[in-house]
């Protein structure tokens, strides 16, 4: 059964530049964090859960869930490429970044993990099958499926497999850390999540955030 095999991370490294710089997975949605919201919802799908997070670590801590922060690379070659970080955050790589650091510490566990579901934290609306959804949707020589939309990919909302690992390092080393651009590279598959688009709704504002709140449970 895929969940046996799948680790949940949920991508919290970044710096919160709309929110203020305040991190957003500790940002209230009614009465709790936005981090337990997606955590509440990944979990049931996978085997295990990780989340990916450069500062707050320990307002990050939950109970049989590791906090991990990303793990130093040698600076890139091209400059411009080190100019180019997603994430303001000393020592954040982006969300691949978190990727890698992942499969560090699956490469170290005694649990077997061959795939990752990732999303990022401000997604506290995630379908309870979407993990499911995207794990049907392999044919057999695949090795990464994203989800989109019909308003364009959804590139921080995807399963990938281990064997991707050396190219994800290579990658980060060189400075490329676009998600969108990892997936080309693997020749990721793409499945139209349309239907349950709601899932993907980022709450990146603080007016997202009352709009979500003043909308009520869903």
């Amino acid at each position: 059964m895929h969940r046996d095999t799948t680790t949940g991370l949920v991508l919290a490294g970044g710096a919160g530049q709309r929110f203020g710089g305040q991190d957003k997975g500790l940002q209230v949605l009614r009465g709790r964090p936005l981090v337990d919201h997606v955590l509440q919802r990944l979990a049931p799908q996978v085997a295990r859960v990780l989340i990916s997070a450069n500062r707050n670590a320990t307002a990050y801590a939950r109970p049989g869930v590791q906090v991990l922060a990303d793990r130093p690379l040698p600076a890139p070659a091209d400059a411009a490429a080190l100019s180019r970080a997603d994430a303001p955050v000393p020592g954040a790589q982006g969300p691949l970044g978190g990727l890698l650091a992942a499969w560090a510490v699956l490469s170290d566990s005694t649990t077997a993990s061959d795939w990752i579901a990732l999303c990022p934290v401000d997604a506290p609306l995630l379908h309870p099958q979407w993990v499911a959804r995207l794990m049907a949707a392999r044919h057999a020589d695949d090795v990464a499926v994203v989800c989109a939309t019909a308003a364009g990919p959804e590139p921080l909302f995807a399963v990938v497999h281990r064997s991707t690992q050396p190219l994800l390092a290579q990658r980060l080393a060189a400075g490329q850390r676009a998600a969108q651009g990892f997936w080309q590279a693997v020749g990721a598959r793409t499945l139209d999540c349309s239907n349950i688009a709601d899932s993907f709704a980022n709450v990146n504002t603080p007016q997202a955030l009352a709009e979500l709140e003043a909308a009520g449970p869903r």
